[in-house]
């Protein structure tokens, strides 16, 4: 399986991360509530994203289970999931984790194409069914003739 949807953190999410972590006492009464604030920040992103549970959960590799336990907070998301649950949400790691940075957003670029393409995918459709409705009408001409 290809790895183009994991993403590598920049260097300011590094610097984020090494700051966080470098001041325990800032962050010590955090820590305990990180599972549910994770498990927020992960729905939040697959809300944006509007992706199902089991989409995701299927693109990260994991059950539908584990991936409604992490978004719940009921289960630790474990570190060899993070930058994979990161690049298939498209978020940072560091706005996974800590909540800093960007948050995730719908494209709408991506929201106008898709529209698009459905638009036109319909309209093609209709022709279709038009065309089929013609071919029947003169079978049934012939047959009656």
């Amino acid at each position: 399986m290809s790895d183009l949807n994991q993403t590598q953190p920049t260097d300011n999410e590094v610097g984020d991360l090494a700051d966080f972590f470098a001041q325990p006492a800032a962050h010590d009464g955090l820590l305990d509530d990180t599972d549910v604030q994770i498990g927020q920040r992960i729905t939040e992103a697959r809300v944006a994203l509007d992706d199902s549970v089991d989409v995701v959960a299927e693109r990260v590799g994991v059950t539908i289970e584990t991936f409604e336990g992490w978004e719940s907070g009921g289960l630790t998301v474990r570190a060899n999931h993070l930058n994979r649950l990161a690049g298939v949400l498209g978020i940072s790691l560091s706005w996974l984790i800590m909540g800093r940075g960007a948050e995730p957003m719908a494209d709408s670029s991506e929201l106008s194409r898709l529209r698009t393409d459905l638009a036109a995918a319909l309209s093609r459709l209709d022709d279709v069914m038009n065309e089929l409705t013609v071919i029947d009408q003169r079978l049934a001409q012939l047959d009656e003739g």
